[in-house]
């Protein structure tokens, strides 16, 4: 038995604004894994009356949805609500806070919206036409997703992955080939990038120039060996 949600994306499902908004928004950065841990929670509570077993749940995604599959292993709010765990071409990845009140300014400027209450007035497609206007300026970094926000999420998933800090669940992993050429329908210009352009992103989010050590990646070595196809494993997982 399958069952699909719908959970809110991009500035409505990641806008990170405690920094406007105070203390009352220190979970606004990730309302969408909130709305997923709210359906993980109706499936469970309601699966049985429609033929399924809630005591062997399985939760997958692909893509952003797989960061989110992620973000769920490491959300103490997602304990217990899932037993199995599918990610098809995941992003291990969160924002930090400061990096994420970086995104919102900025989407925030594009919008013309200089505070909270200049935000609350904006319609939906103004959301959605700064969102991606700050898309296609920055590739990957200009993109709404999960925040490191110590509550939500309470650390990096580099970090807590590697030490087995979160929930510890059979997982199956794989990749989808020639992914990233769907974001050309976004960004068409981003095809007019060289390959050294490329590299160099990638190079700047290895772990040559992050704070994570070459002991935090260590564990996760052998996987890279085994997934050596992948294009981004090389540059991702140093020697």
């Amino acid at each position: 038995m399958v069952v699909t949600i719908n959970y809110r994306l991009a500035a409505f499902g990641w806008l990170y604004l405690p920094e406007i908004g105070g203390d009352n928004y220190a979970r606004s950065g990730n309302l969408g894994l909130l709305d997923q841990i709210q359906a993980s929670k109706w499936v469970g509570e309601n699966i049985a009356g429609f033929g399924g077993d809630p005591d062997n749940m399985t939760i997958f995604g692909e893509s952003a949805s797989g960061t989110s599959v992620i973000s769920l292993m490491i959300a103490p709010e997602a304990r217990g609500l899932f037993h199995r765990a599918i990610l098809e071409s995941p992003v291990v990845t969160a924002s930090p806070e400061k990096t994420a009140a970086g995104i919102t300014r900025k989407g925030m400027e594009f919008a013309g919206a200089g505070d909270l209450q200049a935000l609350r007035k904006l319609n939906t497609k103004q959301v959605l036409d700064a969102t991606i206007s700050r898309y296609t300026e920055v590739l990957g970094t200009g993109s709404f997703g999960p925040v490191i926000d110590g509550v939500v999420i309470p650390d990096d998933p580099l970090r807590l992955l590697p030490q087995q800090k979160g929930l510890t669940v059979p997982a199956m992993i794989g990749t989808t080939h020639d992914e990233l050429r769907y974001f050309l329908f976004f960004a068409p210009k981003l095809e007019a990038r060289s390959v050294q352009f490329y590299r160099d992103w990638l190079n700047e989010r290895s772990c040559s120039t992050s704070p994570l050590s070459r002991a935090t990646w260590s564990p996760l070595r052998p996987a890279c060996n085994r997934w050596s196809r992948i294009p981004t494993c090389g540059p991702m997982c140093p020697d």
